[in-house]
């Protein structure tokens, strides 16, 4: 045998060789994409509770009460009347803010505005959403 002809049969193998290392690995990604076709995925149930349609607005904001027990006031500031009161967990929708300055301290505190008066906002976890809020107050 000439050498040609060893180096044309070398060549051929190497191309056969470079052939079925392409075709199997065209088989292993197709087998891989079908395996995830075909997988079975768990179904997940959701139910949307629209009887308030201001819960996924995105311009309300929620709150959820901390403390065990807070005085909501008839307006912002520690020195207002006592209008109402709440309980840890309970949700509320803002309806207002407003920032105070303490005179006596260089410092500010944020009040929120919800139906029955302002709470101080030391005493709250702001949300985004309603469901948010509802999930945080079950935590608690």
């Amino acid at each position: 045998m000439r050498a040609a002809d060893v180096l044309r049969t070398l060549r051929h193998r190497a191309a056969v060789c470079a052939c079925f290392i392409c075709f199997a690995s065209f088989v292993c990604v197709l087998c891989t994409g079908l395996s995830s076709c075909f997988a079975r995925q768990k179904e997940i149930e959701f139910e949307l509770d629209e009887s308030d349609p201001l819960a996924l607005a995105p311009d309300v904001q929620w709150i959820v009460v901390r403390e065990p027990y807070v005085a909501l006031r008839s307006a912002p500031g520690w020195s207002s009347p006592i209008a109402s009161h709440c309980r840890r967990g309970q949700v509320l929708q803002i309806i207002g803010n407003e920032t105070l300055v303490q005179e006596s301290e260089p410092r500010t505190e944020k009040w929120y505005f919800v139906p029955g008066g302002w709470l101080p906002g030391s005493a709250v976890t702001i949300c985004a959403n309603k469901f948010l809020a509802e999930s945080v107050s079950e935590k608690m």
